[in-house]
This record gives C-alpha cells, structure tokens and sequence, in this order.
C-alpha cells in the first residue's frame, strides 16, 4: 500500500467537504420533497415525528428544504454549482435573492463569511445605502431617518 502526501491528504479532505455540501443539498431535496408530499404520511403521524426519527431538528429540515425551494427550484440553480458553497451560508443569503437576484446571492455566499452575509442582508433590510463606519461600529440611516447601529464589533 502506497503512503498517501500530506497535499494528497489535505486535496481529498477538501473533495470530502465538497462532497458532503452536495449531500447536504440532496437531502434538502429529499426533505423537501417529503415534506411537500406528504411522503410521511402511512409511516408517522407527523412530519415532525418522521424528523424525530432520523434526529433532525425541525429549523435545521426547514434550513436545509428552503435552500433547495430558494436557489434549486425558485432560482434553477444547478446543485453542481451549490456544490462546496456551506449550506449555512446559501440559507443567510436567501433575502439577497429577492432584492439582488439569485445569481448575486450566490456570488455573496461564495465568497463572504455568514457575519457579512447577514450585515448585507441587514443593510438590505433597513435600506441602509448610506452606511458608514464610526471606529469599529457600523451605523446605517434607518428608513425613518434616524441613524442606528447595524453592526457592533467587539472583541
């Protein structure tokens, strides 16, 4: 048996992560699908209770079908190009998708950390395009005009 590289070992620890995203979007499908259809139905008096079985909690199913409805079906997203993308990230940028287009929110889930994710979507939110940062804090113009603390960074 030959010995596998410290660079071979770290690239196949990446296609696992990889792979394991892809999953994770499969069994948003699957959830999905389940939950939508009824295919718990004959099995489980509930959804929640087929969910008890496999030890899923009923936020993380939701997370993981609404990442399937939002970019899968609504945004005809390939699952190939969500593939490695962590589903955590896809579900906080969701309301990108409505103000900036599918293909923005998943630019932004790429590449930015879930904090930064969730100021956009904040920013989005409050309508707050004239943000500005004072020290370490960022404040942003609320919608009624008074200006409000958005994002505050501590150590």
């Amino acid at each position: 048996m030959s010995e596998i590289t410290n660079n071979q070992f770290v690239r196949s620890t990446i296609e696992l992560v990889k792979s394991i995203e892809t999953r994770f979007l499969e069994l948003g499908a699957r959830l999905y699908r389940i939950r939508e259809e009824r295919l718990w139905e004959g099995s489980y008096d509930t959804f929640n209770d087929f969910l008890e079985e496999i030890n899923l909690s009923k936020g993380n199913a939701s997370i993981l079908a609404s990442v399937h409805e939002n970019y899968v079906l609504s945004g005809h997203v390939e699952v190939e190009n969500l593939a490695g993308i962590p589903y955590s990230r896809l579900y906080e940028a969701i309301p990108l998708i409505e103000k900036e287009g599918v293909t923005s929110a998943v630019v932004k889930a790429t590449t930015l950390t879930r904090s930064e994710i969730k100021e956009e979507v904040q920013e989005k939110k409050l309508g707050t395009e004239h943000t500005h940062e004072i020290g370490e804090d960022r404040w942003g113009m609320c919608s009624c005009g008074k200006w409000i603390k958005i994002y505050e960074h501590s150590l």
